[in-house]
């Protein structure tokens, strides 16, 4: 019997023993297999891990007003998710704190209510464990103190995380702390498809892409004893933070009388532009538009830098241009207008409030036509291309390059030296016939009360980055002047 027993013994030893030269024969085999078999294989796929180099994005350069305020930059929120295929995860004590958890996340988040926060915890666990979801989204887009706030919250206040399954994933978002405050001049953010990289659509965040991405870095990959891991080989560049021109003050003021003017006339859009004299500095610039939804206004499209037919506005342009040139001479000569001015043949020029005759300097007052058509056209009727040109000579057509996105420079035809031609110069003297986006319009009226001198509006007054600080100098349409002080003084 015992022999018996003995020989039962040393069959099972020689089992095991027989599975571990096994084991250790398969082991030894691989090894060889993967040092010399298979070497140039491996060798292969490492160096082509290690080849790999990644682009590290840059942090986006934030946008500032003049005082220093921040009106958009980069902060990191966070998702959420919970790992039902944890390796440790307490599926007991989850049951038992779902109750409470979705009662804790129907108060501080409350998205859905207490049924449902409890219905959307529960739903993995209809699915059998090797099936459940292992990045099961909570939440999204939350601060960090929400985040540890959630952290306080039943079952995820667990410290092992790696008992409650609970993971979370940075998001960098771009955001606007003054809300929708210039929001259109300021511009918006988006993620190419194709890159991932984060870039501007519009706005001054379009317009100044390059300057507020910044330079990516790049990152090699480097064997350490356990894993190979990124090793940052060139450190990613941040973008400029941009100083603008705006004033939070002046902006919130403009907006609220656009706002109450647009009311009452029942608009249904409009745009103010209010900009600093002597330095061309857009101190605020509102665009309102009614909408779609309700009688209120929201921020809408930026129409400051679009082309519309402005009308009487752009006599003020003609009649500088005619001081300017000396077709007028006396502002105190009366002319005849009558009630209407059949130009060239073409359809009869009317003023609904017209008269007889007026002296020069009535014509802008009483905002005539009949006026300015008749001091145009006696100087370049003949030649209707020549006004065309002393815009261009002027500076009026040149891009203003403010640094905001979609600017478009006017739409003045250059009009043939013909019947058709005279006709239309006869209107685009006082407005019709034109497409001029307000900015332009503004620049003139900007030129005549700064004596003359065509100062460039603009929305950036400077750029502050590693080691940098570049003020950016006042610039100037042309050649300085749009007018003589003179014709100034006279306009």
């Amino acid at each position: 019997m015992k022999k018996e027993n003995r020989s039962h013994i040393l069959l099972r030893y020689a089992l095991v023993i027989g599975c571990i030269l096994v084991f250790a024969s398969f082991i030894v085999y691989k090894a060889f297999d993967t040092t010399v078999i298979s070497a140039s294989r491996w060798n292969e796929k490492a160096m082509k891990e290690l080849s790999r180099v990644d682009t590290i994005r840059p942090e986006r350069g934030n946008i500032l007003a003049s005082n220093g305020s921040i009106l958009a930059t980069n902060l990191c929120y966070y998702n959420v998710r919970i790992d039902f295929r944890s390796e440790r995860f307490m599926e007991g004590r989850y049951l038992l704190a779902v109750d409470s958890l979705a009662d804790s996340l129907a108060l501080h988040f409350p998205i859905r209510d207490r049924a449902g926060w409890k219905k959307r915890l529960l739903s993995p666990l209809d699915k059998p464990r090797d099936k459940r979801p292992r990045a099961f989204k909570i939440l999204g887009n939350i601060s960090y103190a929400d985040y540890q706030l959630l952290r306080t919250f039943p079952f995820f206040n667990i410290r092992n995380s790696n008992k409650t399954g609970l993971t979370k994933e940075k998001v960098m978002r771009r955001v606007n702390p003054y809300g929708a405050m210039a929001r259109r001049s300021v511009g918006g953010v988006g993620i190419d498809s194709i890159t991932g990289e984060t870039h501007g659509i519009s706005g001054l965040e379009r317009a100044l892409d390059s300057l507020l991405y910044g330079k990516p870095g790049l990152a090699k990959k480097v064997p350490l004893t356990k894993d190979i891991v990124n090793w940052t080989d060139v450190e990613p560049v941040p973008g400029y933070n941009i100083k603008t021109t705006i004033d939070i003050n002046m902006q919130d003021i403009v907006e609220n009388e656009l706002n109450n003017v647009l009311t009452t006339c029942n608009a249904d859009w409009g745009v103010a532009v209010l900009m600093e004299v002597s330095t061309g500095n857009i101190k605020a610039i509102s665009n309102l538009e009614k909408s779609p939804s309700s009688d209120e206004y929201i921020e809408g499209m930026n129409r400051a830098v679009l082309g519309y037919e402005p009308g009487s506005v752009v006599k003020t342009l003609s009649m500088m241009i005619a001081v300017e040139d000396g077709i007028v001479k006396d502002v105190d000569e009366v002319i005849t207008t009558g009630h209407g001015f059949a130009y060239a043949g073409g359809r009869p020029i009317t003023d609904s409030h017209g008269v007889a005759s007026m002296p020069v300097r009535e014509v802008i007052e009483r905002s005539s036509n009949i006026g300015m058509a008749k001091i145009i056209t006696s100087r370049y009727g003949d030649n209707p291309g020549a006004f065309y040109t002393r815009l261009k000579k002027l500076g009026f057509l040149d891009p203003m390059n403010t640094g905001i996105a979609g600017e478009r420079p006017p739409r003045i035809d250059s009009v043939a030296s013909n019947r058709g031609g005279r006709i239309a110069l006869s209107r685009m003297c006082y407005g019709y016939s034109t497409e001029i986006p307000p900015l332009y319009t503004l620049s003139i009226y900007n030129a005549i009360a700064n004596d003359g001198k065509y100062v460039r509006p603009r929305l950036v007054e400077r750029l502050l980055g590693e080691g940098i600080d570049s003020v950016l100098p006042v610039s100037y349409v042309r050649d300085t002047m749009a007018c003589s002080p003179r014709t100034a003084e006279i306009m």
